[in-house]
C-alpha cells in the first residue's frame, strides 16, 4: 500500500547544486545533552497497511499511541496552545479504497477526537492559524485549493476559488498573511493572501518556477525554492517578493523545502546532488555565519525544536534526532515506517 500522507510532494521542478557540494564527512553520534527537558514529539507510524499517531517524550524514548482507528491517521500538528493535535484521517470514509482524507482534532488529555472537515474533498495538509483559531486547508477535488476553517468546522471559505492547481499554504507567524503556490498563470507563483482585506497578490510575477514558501518568524521575509534552467537555489525575498536574494547559488543539485528555524537564524532544506549517488539528504545554513552543515544521506523531512537547536527528522528506518549546531545525530525510533513528526510551538 503507498504510503499516502508522509511521501514528499515533488512538485514539478528540478534544480541544482548548492553551497556544501563536496562531501562531507559523517556526522558524530550525539551523546546526552539534557534531552529529557525536550517537548515531546508526535509523529506518524505506518504498521500493517495502517498509519497511526504516536507521541514521544525525551525522558524515556518510549511511542505512546495515540489513535486506535485502522486506516490512514497521518501529519499530526499541535495545537498552538499545546492542548489538541490536529491530524488527517479516512476513518469516516465508507469507500471500498479509504482514501479520502480528512482533517480531525484530538484533545490530549482524554484523546476524544472530533472531525473537522466534510465534503470539500480530500485533505492534503492541515494546519493551525498561529493563535489557534483557524485552519489552513490544502484539499482536492477537481484540482488543488486552499481553504480556511475553523476548528469546529462550522466556517470554512475557498480562500483560492481557481481552476488551477493551488498548493503548499503556510501561515505568516503573525497570522495576517497566507503565502501559497498557485499556475494560475502558468507556472508555479507565489501568491499571497491578506486576511485583513480577503484579496490575494501575485509577489512574484516571474517566467522562472518558485515553490515551497516559508515565513521568516518576524514575517517580513519569505523562504522559496526557485528553478532557473536546470538549477534550483534556496532565495530569499521580502514578503512583498522584493529584494530576491539568491541563498545557496548552486548548481547540480535539488534545492527544495526550506524551512525557517524558530529564531529566524537558520533554514534547514532538502537536497539531492546529481554528483553524490542521488540521494537526498537535509542540509542546514546558519544565516549568520553563512556556514552549512550537511546531514547524513537518506535523513528527510525536517522539523525544528522550539528552541532551534534540534531537528528530528525521518529515515527509512526510524526518527532521528539532529544537532543543527553541530550535526551529530541520535536515533530515536527503530521502525522504518514512522515519519511526520511535528514538535510543539514556541
Amino acid at each position: 500500500m503507498i504510503n499516502m500522507c508522509s511521501l514528499p510532494r515533488h512538485l514539478t521542478r528540478v534544480f541544482c547544486i548548492f553551497i556544501c557540494a563536496a562531501i562531507a564527512p559523517a556526522s558524530p553520534i550525539m551523546t546526552s545533552d539534557h534531552l529529557d527537558s525536550l517537548p515531546p514529539i508526535v509523529f506518524q507510524r505506518q504498521t500493517d497497511g495502517n498509519i497511526a499517531i504516536y507521541m514521544l517524550h525525551f525522558n524515556d524514548f518510549a511511542p505512546r499511541l495515540l489513535t486506535s482507528t485502522v486506516g490512514l491517521n497521518c501529519q499530526p500538528r499541535w495545537s498552538p496552545d499545546k492542548r489538541e493535535i490536529l491530524f488527517l484521517s479516512n476513518s469516516a470514509d465508507t469507500s471500498s479504497h479509504k482514501l479520502n482524507l480528512d482533517a480531525y482534532i484530538m484533545k490530549v488529555a482524554d484523546g476524544k477526537t472530533a472531525q473537522v472537515t466534510h465534503d470539500i474533498g480530500y485533505i492534503r495538509s492541515a494546519q493551525w492559524s498561529p493563535n489557534g483559531k483557524r485552519i489552513l486547508l490544502e484539499a482536492y477535488s477537481t484540482d488543488s485549493e486552499i481553504y480556511l476553517t475553523s476548528p469546529d468546522g462550522s466556517r470554512t471559505e475557498n480562500i483560492s476559488n481557481s481552476p488551477a492547481e493551488d498548493i503548499s499554504p503556510t501561515w505568516s507567524a503573525d497570522g495576517s498573511k497566507i503565502a501559497f503556490v498557485s499556475n494560475r498563470d502558468g507556472n508555479g507563483e507565489i501568491y499571497i493572501y491578506l486576511m485583513n482585506e480577503s484579496r490575494l497578490i501575485n509577489i512574484t510575477h516571474s517566467p522562472e518556477g518558485e515553490v515551497d514558501p516559508s515565513w521568516s518568524p518576524d514575517s517580513r521575509q519569505i523562504a522559496i525554492s526557485l528553478s532557473r534552467g536546470q538549477n534550483a537555489d534556496i532565495y530569499i525575498m521580502n514578503a512583498d517578493g522584493s529584494g530576491l536574494h539568491n541563498l545557496t547559488d548552486s548548481m547540480d543539485v535539488i534545492e527544495t523545502k526550506p524551512i525557517w528555524s524558530p529564531d529566524g537564524t537558520k533554514i534547514v532544506f532538502t537536497a539531492l546532488s546529481y554528483q553524490d549517488d542521488k540521494k537526498w539528504n537535509i542540509c542546514v545554513i546558519n544565516l549568520l555565519t553563512m556556514e552549512v552543515i550537511r546531514m547524513p544521506r537518506g535523513i528527510l523531512g525536517p522539523a525544528w525544536s522550539p528552541c532551534s537547536k534540534w531537528i528530528v527528522a525521518q529515515s527509512t528506518n526510524g526518527l532521528y534526532l539532529l544537532n543543527s549546531v553541530d550535526g551529530s545525530r541520535r536515533k530515536i525510533t527503530f521502525s522504518d515506517g514512522d515519519g511526520y513528526a511535528s514538535w510543539p510551538c514556541p
